[in-house]
């Protein structure tokens, strides 16, 4: 019968509590190691985001569903209009100066 290896805890939790100084100890080892880990994730982020860029896009309903409909566009239109008249007939207001003095 093929013998199992026992998991023991107490080793694991030797080796975490000794971690973090070991990594302070050899401070340069550990950033150069971190540098090369983010230097990967970006490169592998940037190739990715430069694929998507590339790839031809479908086309999707979205092109079909923004058609402006002239009836719409009219009411907007007659809209801003009205709002334009109103604001032209209101009277300008003179205010004295308060930092003339």
């Amino acid at each position: 019968m093929a013998k199992l290896k026992i998991i023991k805890l107490n080793k694991i939790k030797n080796f975490l509590n000794k971690f973090p100084r070991t990594l302070a100890e050899h401070s340069f080892l550990t950033f150069f190691g971190l540098f090369i880990i983010s230097l990967a994730l970006g490169t592998l982020i940037f190739f990715q985001c430069s694929v998507l860029i590339e790839a031809p896009a479908q086309k999707t309903g979205e092109e079909k569903s923004f058609q402006l409909e002239a009836r719409a566009y009219q009411n907007i239109k007659d809209e801003w209009n009205r709002r334009e008249e109103i604001f032209s007939q209101t009277e300008e207001k003179k205010c004295p100066n308060p930092f003339l003095y």
